[in-house]
């Protein structure tokens, strides 16, 4: 996506890899070991997960689930609004935003993708014509990377998403239990719940389980 290339010093880069997995994946060269032959195939569904992630579980049911669904997206919802990933309210350039601003959310560090869908679609077109919009005008109308732009077009979209159960990604490992908004007690009982029923780990916030051993990180010896 030509529009990413100036998107240094304006947010990490590689947190853009999503939008360009169509593109990337529409020729992929596999080579057979066996027949020593080579082949180049089409990946048409993908999972993506974030580098700070533990896969607990056979993921065979997930990948049914999402088939059958016929979406062209899948994540697990969050509680967060639209509204908190978004830097500015300036209603003539995010009329699209307004509707989804009391809307839940979802983590875009896993997310299921129809890769098919996506490119019959002009999804690729879709989301550079987003950042084009604002790039070109020096703006930053969001935050948290590349997340909000999916949210904005699929969290309140239910023909274009299907909502997982919360155990295929369970989040915050990175953070504390330490807000206003919530009892820490009971915040560390329901992480803990969450926990152990859990088929992917996440470790989302400030702390990530591969830093300085010296470090005290919240749930490193989960990794």
């Amino acid at each position: 996506m030509k529009y990413l290339r100036k998107l240094k010093g304006f947010y990490y880069q590689h947190n853009y890899v999503r939008f360009t997995l169509a593109d990337r994946l529409s020729r992929v060269r596999v080579h057979d070991v066996e027949h020593q032959s080579e082949m180049v195939l089409t990946v048409n569904v993908i999972l993506y997960l974030d580098v700070d992630v533990i896969v607990k579980a056979d993921l065979h049911d997930l990948f049914q689930e999402f088939y059958s669904s016929g979406k062209i997206v899948a994540a697990v919802p969050r509680l967060n609004p639209l509204s908190t990933y978004l830097h500015i309210w300036d209603t003539d350039r995010l009329q699209r935003w307004l509707p989804g601003f009391t809307t839940p959310s979802f983590n875009a560090g896993m997310m299921m993708f129809n890769l098919k869908t996506w490119r019959e679609l002009g999804f690729s077109d879709i989301f550079n014509e987003l950042f084009n919009h604002f790039i070109t005008r020096d703006a930053r109308p969001w935050r948290h990377g590349s997340q909000p732009p999916l949210l904005l077009e699929f969290a309140s979209s239910p023909d274009l998403i299907h909502f997982l159960d919360s155990s295929y990604n369970v989040d915050g490992l990175g953070h504390t239990c330490q807000s206003s908004l919530y009892d820490k007690a009971d915040c560390e009982g329901d992480l803990k719940k969450r926990i152990e029923s859990a088929k992917i780990l996440h470790w989302t916030g400030p702390q990530k389980p591969w830093y300085d051993m010296e470090q005290k990180i919240m749930h490193r010896e989960l990794w």
